[in-house]
């Protein structure tokens, strides 16, 4: 992406705070700040065309189809890991993975028509006097 996704969605979330800034209160303030977390939230996620097919894993959501094998959800749409590496190795193949909750058990999935996709987010870390 030529924004980065994060100041994509920073803004997202201040067009919407900007203007209520120092007058909203209780239940508008409440609905304003889940709107504004909405709006960051989707603009973390870019057009599936724009994923760099480098093998670098993302978080990818998926539409299922009639040709769902192993489907990781009872959705229709649902996120999954999973990668491409047409930069790689020359063949534009998706894989995806997910824990598949009706077998308990990791799966790859295919038969899927990959939408958007966003990048893994790192797992938070214990405070240096923690550690």
């Amino acid at each position: 992406l030529t924004v980065r996704p994060a100041e994509k969605a920073i803004e997202a979330a201040y067009e919407i705070l900007e203007p209520h800034f120092l007058s909203a209160t209780g239940d508008v303030a409440t609905d304003l700040i889940r709107r504004a977390i909405a709006a960051y939230e989707a603009a973390m996620w870019g057009p599936i065309e724009e994923m760099k097919r480098d093998s670098t894993f993302y978080l990818i959501e998926v539409e299922a189809t009639d040709e769902t094998h192993n489907p990781l959800e009872e959705d229709d749409v649902f996120v999954t890991v999973g990668c491409n590496g047409f930069d790689d190795d020359g063949i534009d193949e998706w894989k995806l993975s997910g824990w598949n909750w009706s077998h308990d058990c990791l799966m790859e999935c295919s038969g899927v028509i990959p939408r958007r996709f966003r990048a893994i987010p790192r797992a938070p870390s214990l405070p240096e006097n923690e550690k």
